[in-house]
């Protein structure tokens, strides 16, 4: 996968405090104070490189739930670890590819003679008379199975891009309060 950075973003890059930023927001969204403590700066410095960051397109903010969260961009996480989008699509193209062999083999399954013939009697009962048996029960979970693989890929995939917020203990969230009515 090929990663293209404007010059912004390479200056966002050309610090190692930066970057062990951008290493610190990997798995997890976290404010400024706990960013702080990871690199072992103060707040208004760290502050400073993530505004560089965000210029480039590396971070982003996240205002939800009365404190500010940073976290990485699709391209901060590109920057990071690019293989993260390679085993993304991976993880979708073999939720869909599992769903067309469920579908498929489902079909195959059901329409040989020997099955279309009980799935026949098991749908001749008076409730169901006069229709026809299409893929059976059968296909149907196999259908919802793929369906089922489709939406968890793509739940564990949201969950990848929007990485969980570190919890702050009462001591950070004091301090970030402090940090959010200064500015």
């Amino acid at each position: 996968m090929r990663v293209v950075l404007e010059q912004k973003a390479l200056e966002a890059l050309a610090s190692e405090t930066r970057i062990a930023l951008l290493k610190a927001l990997i798995d997890r969204q976290q404010t400024v104070t706990q960013l702080a403590k990871v690199v072992g700066q103060d707040k208004a410095g760290v502050f400073r490189h993530l505004q560089k960051l965000s210029e480039g397109g590396l971070v982003e903010k996240d205002n939800g739930h009365g404190f500010t969260y940073y976290r990485l961009t699709v391209r901060g996480k590109s920057v990071i670890s690019p293989t993260e989008n390679v085993r993304i699509a991976l993880l979708l193209g073999g939720a869909f590819t599992a769903m067309g062999i469920a579908y498929y083999g489902t079909i195959g399954f059901v329409s040989r003679p020997e099955v279309a013939e009980s799935v026949r009697s098991l749908v001749s009962s008076p409730a169901v008379a006069g229709t026809t048996p299409g893929l059976g029960l059968a296909a149907l979970l196999s259908l919802l199975c793929g369906v089922l693989g489709v939406v968890l890929s793509t739940y564990l995939l949201l969950r990848r891009l929007r990485p969980r917020r570190a919890r702050l203990s009462p001591d950070e969230a004091r301090e970030e309060s402090t940090l959010g009515a200064a500015s």
